[in-house]
């Protein structure tokens, strides 16, 4: 029979899910849980930028910009799609890097976003020290709305990320089960 599998349903190659979302949505929280999930690893982006550089991702940004950063963050991203059965926490700015959409749709990447209101935002960050939440709150609410829209467009999968790190991770599994990207 050719085409067709016998017995048990065969399962299809599962593609990487890359979680995006703004800095505080909860990425980094969301994913090892979610990758647990789905019996996945998780990576977190920023952290394997700081390894591979050997300096602190929020201080690479800070000393070199966020051209010079998104191009290393590619680099890295690259090498990380290499593995199977992976979630990856983004970093919030990643998809804004036309290099990273192409490396993400060349991976077949499931983008996932975790989406969250200003409010929820500006409460988590709130005394943050990262090198995009430093200017004023009119600089910091431009760059919110115009990555929101970008996530918007991109997201294959959306999740209201203002609840728990258990409860939003559940309903990602969720529903990447019911699109039949995992």
């Amino acid at each position: 029979m050719s085409g067709s599998s016998t017995g048990a349903r065969r399962r299809a190659a599962s593609r990487p899910v890359l979680l995006m979302g703004f800095m505080g949505a909860g990425k980094s929280t969301v994913g090892p849980l979610l990758g647990r999930r789905l019996g996945f690893s998780f990576v977190d982006l920023d952290t394997a930028v700081s390894e591979h550089f050997q300096s602190p991702a929020n201080e690479q940004l800070a000393a070199m910009g966020e051209r010079e950063f998104r191009r290393r963050e590619g680099v890295v991203l690259e090498d990380v799609l290499q593995v199977r059965n992976l979630v990856v926490a983004l970093g919030g700015g990643t998809v804004t890097d036309a290099r990273s959409r192409l490396i993400i749709r060349a991976h077949r990447g499931c983008l996932l976003w975790l989406d969250v209101d200003w409010p929820t935002v500006a409460h988590r960050l709130r005394g943050s020290t990262r090198p995009l939440w430093q200017g004023s709150d009119w600089e910091r609410r431009l760059l919110f709305d115009r990555r929101r829209a970008l996530y918007a467009a991109l997201a294959e999968v959306r999740v209201d990320a203002r609840q728990d790190a258990l409860t939003v991770a559940a309903e990602a599994h969720r529903d990447l089960e019911a699109q039949r990207v995992v």
